[in-house]
């Protein structure tokens, strides 16, 4: 009884430790996409996320560093991607492409003109 009980304290413990790593995915962007009001330039980009549920938050790093952040809505489903990298899809908002959704193998985030905070 006394180990259950210690592999149950161990165990609640534990579970907010993971809940506290989030998401996340590596994209590359090959031109500079703007993300709500600000821009992300050509380059590498670690997106994260903390929770699964319909609306995230999704901060893009670099370096160490969120460059932006915006809201987005996460469509979890099994996407036919022939690639393993996320494929970015973007449209053109006052002259600028502006970030549209990024797709990967077993889900979508997608994202809004003016969702930058």
């Amino acid at each position: 009884m006394k180990y259950l009980a210690s592999f149950l304290l161990l165990a609640a413990m534990t579970v907010p430790c993971f809940a506290r790593n989030g998401h996340s995915a590596n994209i590359h962007l090959t031109h500079a996409i703007k993300v709500g009001t600000a821009t992300l330039h050509e380059g590498n980009y670690k997106m994260v996320w903390d929770d699964s549920t319909p609306m995230v938050k999704v901060s893009f790093l670099r370096n160490g560093k969120a460059l932006a952040t915006a809201d987005a809505k996460l469509n979890v489903a099994e996407n036919a991607l022939s690639s393993p990298q996320p494929e970015i899809t973007f449209s053109q908002h006052d002259g600028a492409d502006t970030l549209d959704s990024i797709e990967m193998r077993h889900m979508t985030l997608v994202f809004s003109p003016s969702s930058a905070n």
